[in-house]
């Protein structure tokens, strides 16, 4: 997380739980998601979080996997019949304008503007 102590101070991830950030539950990460939606440093936070790499976890907003944002992750278990109709399937986000890290077969990180 960036920003001055006074910022992180007032972040809603310094007043809460912080095992939310990490939570395995879909409607966990989305109670964190929406926590930080008036952050003051929530551009910082999920800039920063790329950088890094970070394996996981709800950052800036956004949930990231392996440096990467993801639209939408599910619970654990192999998705029901109805979520893969719903297109609910863990994937990652349309572009944002930040660096995007993706995997090839060889498990190489790759960056790209977006």
């Amino acid at each position: 997380m960036r920003g001055t102590r006074e910022q992180q101070h007032h972040t809603p991830c310094a007043k809460s739980d912080p095992d939310l950030w990490f939570a395995e539950r879909p409607a966990q990460l989305n109670l964190a998601k929406a926590l930080c939606g008036q952050c003051p440093i929530k551009a910082a936070c999920l800039a920063g979080a790329l950088d890094r790499e970070e394996p996981w976890g709800v950052w800036g907003g956004e949930i990231v996997q392996q440096g990467v944002v993801l639209a939408y992750k599910r619970g654990r278990g192999r998705p029901s019949n109805a979520d893969r109709q719903l297109g609910l399937v863990t994937r990652a986000a349309e572009p944002t304008g930040l660096p995007v890290r993706t995997l090839d077969t060889a498990g190489t990180c790759h960056s790209r503007s977006a």
